[in-house]
Parts: structure tokens; sequence; C-alpha cells
């Protein structure tokens, strides 16, 4: 016996292996296909059967189905349920064939608003209302399609279709796929093989890939615009603390407006020396849940690109608290006392004080002088009274930096330059003159602001652990940075406990710490009582998941922003070789040249991790911010 079957929605011939499985109740049947291969198909899978071969049936059926008039068709029906055969019957008369039958169900099957399907081999004609809806509703698809393949082409061939310039924002930022435009565009990017961004260059809705960077990130996290609804007037009254009346000095860049840190040093004795570290405290007048505190919750962070910042806080707070040099400001003070010898730890003690800052100094002025070589040579001083104040600092940076050392079992790598881009023109225009600036990390003030910042974050991390007091602790283990209400130790930096709140001005963990130490430095003993937050408040740990949200979206964004213009800037200075350094991991180099870790074809067998080699730029991709090299040769070691 042969027979017809559906199968993935397929129309399929085949015969028994067994005659008497017809009969047998049995519900799968053992069949060979069209390739004469043995199979089993379910015995609702059968459409037809017939006892001699009829070869191309289901080519012919199809063939038959594509003269028959479907509404002749639907008209000459039934209105009630009927099986394919009795269709077949009125339509083409009693002695219909398989191959009409077939030919049936296959219009059916194309025209099934015509149609519906009720059960197997057995299907009632639509009313004629609801008909009528269904057909208009397949015209309006043809014209919507239609417009669909309009647009494409008119996208394929460069062309932004009229009205769509506000649309192709949209499809950078969130896209609703629904819509039969962003199905024109994306069967555009296919044919093109683009992504949303370097179709947009392509439609030159942009005219550089700057443009594009900027635009998603903006419309990702600061949708309504960067600036300030509101720009809030608070007071604080700081006449009733004290006033530290020995001098203090910042040192920061010269673009830096937003002071938060500041150091003194005081001479105790010939072995022993005093020294505070100064904080801004914003949290003196930023009450939690405040509209201010929520303003500043929504951002989290200070975001820096060349040229150009979106602040946590408001102008106004940030010129309010900052330390600016001559005005009396409310600071949080750590004071330690230290052994210039040993740099052992004798004492130390939290402030809530006032200071006013001596100078703002500026890195740029001070670091070409300020050197260890200026410490040992006194005919290299420029200045008698700064270097003073700065000597007995720079000896226990020293000490610091070795006893985080041990607590790590390594030392930290100070050989490596930093890297920031200095831009001459707007932020957002692609041919402005960028050139490149770099700091050694081995500069003494570079040194100094940050183990003394480090020694800051541990003391204050330490107060809060043994008063049991709440905090956003960091912490590392095998790597990995976590955040956490709990103190844990953070192996990078080589501390039992480690927060941040050297930085309130522009970081929100670190005016949120601030609130809780400042309670400590009020109320001593007594202030777990008065915390804003406890270990286990709910709020504290969103917060956490927040601000790590906001600050990992922040940096992908200052490192691509910053990756591009180290790329323009080789572009801009027709930089086509250079050297580079090999790193451990030999697929990739650092560009020393701009600091960039880029990969690089296969190296000689040779080279090693730490080799200088020259290398050649073969293509810079601004819009995927890559760039590719081709190794040239090693740079032998100078004696």
């Amino acid at each position: 016996m042969f027979l017809v079957y559906e199968k993935s929605g397929q129309l399929k011939t085949g015969r028994l292996v067994n005659e008497s499985d017809w009969t047998s109740p049995q519900k799968n049947i053992a069949i060979y296909d069209e390739q004469d291969r043995k199979t089993k198909v379910k015995r609702d899978q059968i459409i037809l059967t017939h006892k001699t071969p009829l070869p191309n049936l289901i080519e012919q059926a199809e063939a038959t189905a594509d003269t028959l008039d479907i509404d002749l068709l639907w008209s000459c029906s039934s209105e009630e349920e009927q099986d394919l055969i009795t269709f077949a019957q009125d339509y083409f008369g009693q002695e219909a064939s398989h191959r009409e039958i077939l030919a049936i169900l296959i219009k059916f099957q194309t025209c099934p608003v015509y149609f519906h399907r009720k059960s197997k081999g057995r299907y009632k004609r639509a009313d004629e209302t609801t008909l009528q809806l269904a057909l208009q509703a397949i015209e309006k698809k043809k014209i919507r399609l239609a417009q669909q393949a309009k647009w494409t082409e008119q996208l394929i061939s460069g062309k932004v279709p009229e009205g769509w310039n506000t649309l192709l924002l949209q499809f950078l930022e969130k896209p609703d796929k629904n819509t039969d435009e962003w199905k024109a565009f994306e069967k555009a990017m296919e044919a093109v093989k683009k992504n949303i961004p370097q179709m947009l260059l392509f439609l030159k809705v942009f005219s550089d890939p700057l443009l594009i960077f900027h635009q998603q990130f903006q419309s990702d996290y600061f949708p309504k615009g960067t600036d300030f609804d509101i720009e809030p007037d608070i007071t604080v009254d700081i006449d009733k603390l004290s006033h530290n009346a020995h001098p203090c000095y910042s040192i920061d860049s010269i673009d830096t407006d937003e002071i938060d840190d500041a150091i003194s040093c005081e001479p105790i004795d010939d072995h022993h020396v005093k020294i505070g570290v100064h904080i801004a405290v914003p949290a003196l007048g930023i009450e939690k849940d405040s509209p201010l505190d929520h303003m500043a919750q929504n951002r989290m962070s200070t975001v820096y690109t060349p040229n150009h910042k979106i602040t946590m806080l408001p102008k106004s707070i940030i010129q309010q608290f900052s330390l600016d040099e001559g005005e009396k400001r409310p600071a949080l003070s750590v004071y330690a006392v230290f052994n210039l010898e040993t740099g052992k730890l004798t004492s130390s003690e939290t402030k809530l004080q006032t200071i006013t800052v001596t100078k703002n100094l500026r890195t740029e002025h001070i670091d070409g002088w300020i050197t260890e070589l200026a410490f040992e040579n006194d005919e290299l001083v420029q200045n008698e009274a700064l270097l003073q104040f700065f000597q007995p600092l720079w000896i226990i940076t020293q000490h610091l930096s070795t006893q985080r050392d041990e607590i790590r079992g390594r030392a930290e790598q100070l050989n490596r330059l930093d890297y920031s881009v200095i831009l001459e023109g707007h932020y957002k225009d692609p041919n402005s003159k960028v050139s490149i600036k770099t700091r050694p990390r081995t500069a003494p003030t570079h040194r100094i602001v940050q183990e003394l910042m480090i020694f800051a974050n541990m003391q204050w991390a330490e107060m809060l652990k043994n008063q049991k007091i709440a905090g956003i602790f960091r912490s590392q283990s095998y790597g990995r940075t976590r955040m956490s209400t709990y103190p844990n130790p953070h192996e990078g930096i080589g501390a039992e406990q480690y927060i941040w709140a050297t930085s309130p001005l522009r970081r929100y963990p670190d005016l949120l710490c601030q609130r809780q130490l400042i309670c400590i430095a009020k109320h001593g003993v007594r202030a777990a009582l008065v915390t804003p937050y406890e270990f286990k408040d709910p709020e504290l740990i969103k917060l956490i998941g927040l601000f790590e949200e906001r600050y990992n979206a922040y940096g992908r964004y200052q490192r691509d922003i910053e990756t591009y213009w180290f790329l323009k800037f080789l572009q801009q200075e027709n930089i086509t070789e250079l050297e580079a350094t090999v790193l451990r991991n030999e697929q990739y180099v650092r560009l020393d040249k701009v600091g960039l870790n880029a990969p690089i074809q296969t190296l000689p067998s040779h080279i090693e991790p730490g080799d200088q080699i020259f290398v050649k730029i073969t293509h810079i991709d601004l819009m995927s911010l890559s760039i590719e090299l081709t190794y040239l040769r090693q740079i032998e070691a100078t004696q």
C-alpha cells in the first residue's frame, strides 16, 4: 500500500513495509520513504492511501493547485465542516482523483484565510465577514512589505528615508524592533554587513565615531541631559568646629577644580612627624534621602573624559565644599604620628574641623623639581619651604609602601607611565588637536598622594570595623574586587579592610561612608546609635549594586573615549611604525607611545615577554577602536 503523509509541514509519499500494519491498532507505522529508507510515521500523519504507485504525485498536485481559483472554491463550498474528499468532489466532480484531493489540501494550506482546519483532513470555509477582514489585513501587509522594501533599498544605497533622522537616533539607543522601519533597517544592515553604529556612519547621520560614543552614553545614562534640574543652596554651620591653623596643601593636576583632599605635615621632634589627611565634607550638607542626595545617587560618580566631565554634584555644591586655597572649609581629618626612621604609626585620631588650604599645588608646576634627586641634592631645590614640607612626607610614603608590599607579598609595579589625553578644541570635535601627556608612577608627588589617601581609607575602614558600623567596604581576593557592607581583606592593596572615603565630591560610596565617619567623629562610642545606615540595611545593598553598574559603565565609556583619542593621535601624527613592549600574554603588546595594549600577529619564537620590538600599524578602525599590527624587528637591549 502507498500513502501520502505530512511531516514537519511538508507533504511526502511512501509505502508500507508490512501490509498488516495498516489494520493493526498500533499508532506508529513502519514505511519506506521517498529515498527508500525505512522510517516510522504516526497514523494521524497519513492523509491519503492508494494501492498502485502514482509517480510524481505531489509535484502534479502542486501544479494543479496553482490553477485553482480560491475564490471560486470558497463560493462553491458548503458552509458546513467537510473533509478534503468532499471539497474536491464539489469542485472537480464525483470522480476527484488523489492528485486533485491533494491539490485542494495544498491550496488550503497556501490560502489559510479562506478555509480553517478543524481536525485531520477536515476544513470549514471562513464566513464572509471574517474573510474580508483577513483579506484587507493581507493587502495592508503587502503594502507595508512594499514600503519596507523601498526603505531598505534607499538605506542600502546610502540614503536616509524622509523623516527618519530622529528615528535613526532611536535605533542607536533603544529601537522598537516590531516597527516596519526597524525591520527595513535591519535588512539593510544585513545586506551591507554593518552593525547599527557602522550603518549610521554609512548614512552620514554621524560624521565620526566619536559622536556616536558620546550619543550612546548620554542616551543610556543621561537621557534628559547632563544639567541638574536645580542648583540647590544649602547652609552648613561650621563656626563651632575647631580650626587647624597649620599649613595645608592640595596636590592635583591643573584641570582639577573638585579639590577633595589636602595634606598637612607638622614635625614633632627629630624622630617623629604628625601628618594630616584632610578631606572635604559635603556629607555635612547633603543629608540622607534629601533631594540633593537622590541627585547624587542617580549619578553615583563624576564622569571624566578629555576636556569634559559630568559631575556627580551641582557646581554650587562643589564650590561650597571644595578645598580651595585661602578659603576656610570644613574637613574630615585623620591625623597620624609616625616614626621617621621606622615608619611605625604611634597614634592616630579623626577630627571634624575646618582648615584653610595654603596653596592648591599643581603637578604640572612642581613635578619637575620635586623629585627623588631633589630630596638628595640641595642644589636642585627651587622652593626650600615646600621641599622641607615634602621631605618627611616622602620618607613616610616609602615606609607605607614597603609595609603594604610586605603584607601582600609583592612589590607594587611603579615602572610604568600614566598616559592622559590633552585636547586643543571641543571634546566632541574629532578634528581637535590631540597630544599625549605622560607621568611616571614613581613621581614623588604622585606616590605621596596615593599612599596617604590609601592610609586614610585604611584607617577609616578600621574605625568602622572596630565600632561595628556599616560602610561600603572594598575587598579583593584572587584578583576579584568586590564591594560589601562587611570588612574583608584587600589583597591588591595589602589592607585588612578598606573603604573609599577620600573622594566624596565625585564618588557616592565616599559620600555615604563619610556620613558614617562623621557620626564617629561627633559621637565616639555612641556613633552606632545614630549612623544613617546599618549592616543589614537593604538600601545599602541596593546602593552597592547601583553604584557598581554605573561605575563600570562610566569606566567603559571613559576607556573608549581615551582609546579613540590615542588612536586619533597616531593618525594625526602619521605614525606608522613605533616601539612596543611584549606583554605576558605574547599575543599582545603595549604601544609605548600611547600606552595602549593591542593584539599582534604571530611573533617570532625567540621573542619573549618584556622584549622591546618595532611594530607596523597596518590598520586603525576608530569605530571598533581597534588597531592591527605586524612585527618588524626586535630592539636590542642597551647595556
